[in-house]
């Protein structure tokens, strides 16, 4: 099982790399924001034009790993904001999407943006995963979804794991192989 790794530019491709897992990266992945602390509101709505600049760079980068990447099972997309990145890993990959869910949602005052969520929710993810109970009340009604909560690590933990080396079985035919 070899994974691989679709990111913005910046020190996360650096960090795969150095550990062998083979990333692509670009100048940004389009983002819309429905949590409840950072959703759109006043001047925050210029930020859409932000995310619409960097939505064809987020096609871009996944039409690259998928000419890239023959044979990926299943894609992870690590946060909902990357709804677009959803989408189209969907559309392009044509197997599982799963979407990670780590930020609560903002079901309060933005129902037409929850409804959007929900429908691309349903219509393009095969398994939705929330970080916590909280996470995941706070998506839109209907989306079934499973709590997997994230393991506390200390800084020395983090610290043994990043030096650490990975231990990826070897490539044979048959792997299940993840994009993420």
């Amino acid at each position: 099982m070899a994974p691989y790794l679709v990111t913005q530019r910046g020190v996360t491709a650096r960090i795969f790399a150095d550990r062998g897992i083979e990333a692509i990266e670009t100048l940004g992945i389009s983002q819309f924001d429905n949590t409840r602390f950072n959703h759109y509101r006043g001047k925050r709505w210029l930020l859409l034009l932000r995310e619409a600049f960097y939505l064809p760079f987020t096609l871009a980068v996944l039409l690259r790993a998928r000419l890239k990447w023959k044979g990926v099972h299943l894609v992870h997309v690590n946060e909902i904001v990357a709804i677009a990145a959803v989408v189209f890993s969907k559309l392009l990959f044509r197997c599982p999407v799963v979407v990670h869910v780590r930020s609560v949602q903002d079901a309060r005052h933005a129902r037409q943006r929850s409804r959007f969520i929900g429908h691309v929710l349903r219509g393009y993810a095969d398994a939705v995963i929330a970080i916590d109970e909280t996470v995941r009340r706070s998506l839109p009604p209907g989306i079934v979804a499973e709590v997997v909560h994230n393991a506390y690590a200390t800084r020395s933990d983090a610290a043994t794991a990043l030096s650490e080396e990975p231990h990826f079985p070897s490539r044979q035919p048959g792997t299940l192989r993840v994009a993420m």
